[in-house]
């Protein structure tokens, strides 16, 4: 009779992943520091870390170039610097042979967002800082602004609260240029729904909006003292003593463009 066979030994240890391999694509400039750093780190054309050429592709345009990680398949995963042929540029985590994780990416225009990023896109915490002197930091989910976030234009308008695909939407707070606030729900951006208006020339309106103007039952306090409740239809009162009374329409969002901002490359 034989004798039993021994049981196979079960390690403990997980596998030992394959090391990153490291490529470069693409023709970079030599004059410039970032480029040039990323080259020294990564020299070589089509190089791995092995030594092997990896199976990944060339580049899709002319002008796109990348020196970083890649995974044993080539494709992106790591870190890295990709250049596109707009002037863009990326540098920070890859993953699945898109940009992943933390990252800063540069326009060519001079806006940078700096942030998270999921399957390409801006998604998760990050700020984007505009040519123009704006400013959009918070949630983002697919390239837009998606949760709580904090908007700030040139022109000197404010706004933080929620905001779903780019749009003032929920509640939040605005703060106008001439030193006016609105705090309240908001609908595809403008003040709709319940919210509190106090005006740079000191009255105050609270109750129901719509299309940014005073819509429904609402209170305003006059700068004088007086107090008016009741019904309010595109900004006016409901009443015939508005037109004696002195009543101004309240409304009209002069404050300047939409808190919208799309990342890509």
């Amino acid at each position: 009779m034989g004798g039993k066979k021994g049981k196979k030994a079960v390690s403990d240890n997980p596998p030992i992943p394959p090391e990153p391999r490291l490529y470069v694509v693409g023709k970079f400039d030599e004059e410039d520091e970032e480029e040039k750093a990323k080259l020294a780190a990564f020299s070589g054309q089509w190089k791995t870390a092995e030594g092997e050429t990896t199976k990944h592709g060339r580049p899709s345009s002319r002008g796109h170039r990348f020196a970083g990680e890649a995974s044993a398949e080539g494709l992106r995963e790591g870190v890295g610097l990709e250049v596109f042929p707009n002037g863009n540029r990326y540098t920070g985590g890859f993953a699945s042979d898109a940009r992943e994780g933390l990252g800063t990416l540069r326009f060519a225009t001079g806006s940078v967002y700096e942030g998270a990023f999921v399957a390409g896109l801006p998604e998760g915490q990050g700020i984007l800082k505009a040519t123009s002197g704006a400013v959009f930091e918070g949630q983002w989910k697919a390239g837009k602004l998606n949760g709580r976030a904090k908007t700030i234009f040139p022109n000197g308008l404010k706004y933080e609260g929620n905001l779903v695909n780019g749009k003032r939407e929920g509640e939040g707070t605005g703060v106008y240029p001439d030193g006016g606030t609105y705090t309240g729900e908001w609908k595809d951006n403008t003040r709709h729904g319940v919210g509190k208006m106090v005006t740079a020339a000191g009255a105050i309106y609270e109750g129901e909006w719509k299309d940014n103007r005073p819509h429904g039952t609402g209170t305003m306090v006059y700068p004088s003292g007086i107090v008016w409740s009741g019904q309010w239809e595109n900004g006016a009162r409901v009443d015939a003593a508005a037109a004696a009374g002195g009543a101004a329409a309240v409304g009209g969002d002069k404050g300047g463009a939409a808190a919208a901002a799309v990342v890509g490359a």
